[in-house]
């Protein structure tokens, strides 16, 4: 339990009242940047948007383009404003996360392989997202993730979903595309249903 001397650096160099140059740098640093924001109403304009949604009393219905939405503190699960919150809405691709979960329930070594059948690569919508992946070519789970979810490519989506299908039931091996996404949407509405989640409904594994 040896004493630190009282100074550990003694060659660390001092600017006014003792302190460091890092310190007193630092401090003139976020003292300019807080001139500057100020100067430009930045901060007041940060101030004004984040007043209404802590406010809970005398504020008009903000103007929102949302079909629906939900704000509340979780601390205290207090709802602070609201509006269709139990409304039924598509969630077009959030439903990504679903498949997601569950291909990493069943598929859960990142370097096993995945593969991207026709099924899966055919185009199903006119204008949907589509990763470019040859058919038969064979991805890393990691890579069939990553694909789905920061490209929010569709056939990713089915391709997991068929890899899932197969893996969970392995007698589909030879099933028709349409049971394997049977079974697998299957696999989707069971944990929806698990979680209590009962306004909640899957027909695909994208969400298109």
């Amino acid at each position: 339990n040896q004493l630190l001397p009282p100074n550990p650096n003694p060659n660390q160099e001092k600017a006014w009242g003792g302190l460091d140059i890092k310190t007193l740098a630092g401090g003139v640093l976020f003292l300019l940047l807080s001139a500057f924001l100020f100067y430009h109403g930045i901060s007041g304009n940060i101030t004004a948007s984040v007043t209404p949604l802590i406010k809970k009393e005398g504020i008009a219905e903000p103007e929102l383009m949302s079909r629906a939405y939900l704000i509340a503190r979780l601390k205290n699960n207090e709802i602070l404003l609201e509006k269709d919150k139990d409304a039924p809405l598509s969630i077009a691709s959030i439903t990504k996360l679903f498949t997601a979960d569950i291909f990493l329930e069943y598929l859960n070594d990142p370097m096993e392989l995945g593969r991207f059948s026709e099924n899966a690569l055919q185009k199903k919508f006119s204008d949907e997202n589509l990763s470019g992946v040859a058919a038969g070519e064979r991805l890393k789970a990691e890579d069939v993730l990553l694909v789905m979810l920061a490209a929010s490519a569709n056939d990713a989506a089915r391709a997991a979903a068929e890899a899932t299908a197969i893996r969970a039931f392995p007698k589909l091996w030879n099933a028709p595309w349409e049971e394997r996404m049977a079974v697998f949407i299957s696999l989707m509405n069971e944990r929806a249903a698990s979680l209590g989640l009962t306004h909640t409904h899957f027909a695909n594994p994208e969400g298109f």
